[in-house]
């Protein structure tokens, strides 16, 4: 498969900027993506394994504008621990919009103190796609 025509435009045929190096993955910094915090964290005592899991209102203010939905992937931020969590819906009315609910896993690798909120986003993009694009072009890596 050849490179996209010199002529074309579209972001489907446009190459990524691919460095020569070997591929270094990348430390993402800080939230540069949209975020919202919850006021109240709650330890729910839903043991889940392994699997750590966020349980929101479905009309919290996060839900409602950034759209996520059941089993969306988030990334969770108290202070300086960063996991990522699956999102499940509490229609019972048991948490408040301004609530979050963490899992037994969640709890256990936040650690949140007493009055920490917790800082709720998407999770981060995956830069090696640009790589695999490049690959589908004949660059090298």
């Amino acid at each position: 498969m050849g490179a996209a025509p010199a002529h074309c435009r579209r972001p489907c045929c446009q190459l990524p900027n691919v460095p020569s190096s070997p591929i270094q993955p990348q430390k993402t910094t800080g939230f540069a993506r949209p975020r919202l915090e919850a006021s109240k964290l709650r330890r729910l005592g839903i043991d889940t394994g392994y699997e750590r899991v966020v349980y929101l209102d479905p009309d919290s203010p996060i839900c409602r504008s950034e759209g996520f939905g059941p089993h969306s992937r988030l990334s969770l931020r108290v202070g300086e621990r960063e996991v990522l969590a699956t999102l499940n819906l509490a229609h019972s009315g048991s948490l408040a919009a301004d609530e979050a609910g963490l899992s037994e896993s969640a709890w256990q690798s936040l650690q949140p103190k007493p009055g920490e909120k917790v800082v709720i986003a998407h999770p981060p993009n995956v830069d090696s796609m640009a790589y695999v694009r490049a690959k589908v072009f004949d660059k090298e890596l």
